[in-house]
């Protein structure tokens, strides 16, 4: 998996408390977000082919690649 995507995996991922009774008896959780990672990656994508970062005239084919890049797939 890309490094990108990693931080987007981060970013979706928040950390819960289950239990806390005690010290020693607090439960953490893990709950990924997938709607937030959905708007992270559109984000993303949108930011690449952004016209203003772009002002030379791009073919769909190379925004494509250059996606397909930048997420490494």
């Amino acid at each position: 998996m890309n490094e990108r995507i990693r931080e987007l995996v981060a970013q979706s991922t928040t950390i819960e408390v289950l239990s806390g009774r005690g010290f020693d008896e607090t439960q953490y959780t893990e709950r990924f977000n997938k709607e937030k990672f959905a708007q992270l990656i559109v984000e993303e994508c949108l930011f690449i082919i952004d016209d203003e970062r772009k002002p030379e005239m791009v073919s769909r084919i190379e925004l494509w690649k250059q996606v397909k890049q930048h997420f490494g797939v």
